[in-house]
């Protein structure tokens, strides 16, 4: 009997013990399970905020990508236009190069500028390009035939300089050979008048 006392004594001892020990244990994780209790209260928080910019920034970055869009087209429309005039001005600038080369001493002058001006419009146009480019990482292909861009100017306008001055050379040949031909044919009709007027017993002095 006092055995079995001394077991539940004993018993009664190690159970207390075991509960003295564990509520200290648990009173000592309050602390720390409070604090994580702020701690994701106050992540949940942070995670809504976050939640509700990332939905912001998404709205702002649709809103972006649109008006991106928008300017890209209306960039993209303007680039072709202004392509258009400057490829039609550089095409009038070779088609009036060739009467501006006579006289030919001009030549030269003209052959310099025209080629300057063309290299002008189309450093133009290469810069708007790349300004696409750049600003929006690809330039979309402009329906616009640039050709005339990539000719050698220089040369196409000596070409032109060489057929405008062959042009006239063989005006001027035919104007030369058609005033022989003239001088000739007056020549014969006076020398048949003055024979006539001889023949009838009259005198022509030649000056």
């Amino acid at each position: 009997m006092k055995l079995l006392l001394s077991i539940l004594i004993a018993l009664v001892l190690l159970l207390g013990s075991g509960l003295i020990y564990t509520y200290n244990k648990l009173s000592g994780l309050y602390p720390t399970i409070e604090s994580l209790k702020l701690r994701n209260s106050a992540l949940l928080k942070k995670n809504t905020k976050l939640s509700n910019k990332n939905k912001t920034l998404l709205k702002q970055n649709k809103k972006y990508l649109a008006t991106r869009k928008k300017m890209r087209a209306k960039y993209k429309n303007r680039r072709a236009r202004l392509t258009r005039k400057k490829l039609m001005r550089a095409n009038k600038k070779l088609i009036s190069a060739a009467p501006k080369m006579i006289p030919f001493a001009a030549i030269p002058v003209v052959v310099a500028a025209t080629t300057y001006d063309i290299k002008s419009y189309c450093d133009e146009i290469d810069e708007m390009e790349k300004f696409e480019y750049e600003f929006f990482g690809e330039a979309a292909p402009v329906d616009v035939d640039d050709k005339i861009c990539g000719i050698n100017v220089e040369a196409q306008l000596q070409e032109t300089a060489n057929s405008v001055t062959g042009q006239y050379e063989n005006i001027l040949m035919n104007i030369q050979q058609e005033y022989q031909r003239d001088k000739a044919f007056w020549n014969e009709i006076f020398d048949k008048a003055k024979r006539d007027i001889e023949a009838k017993g009259y005198s022509i002095k030649s000056s």
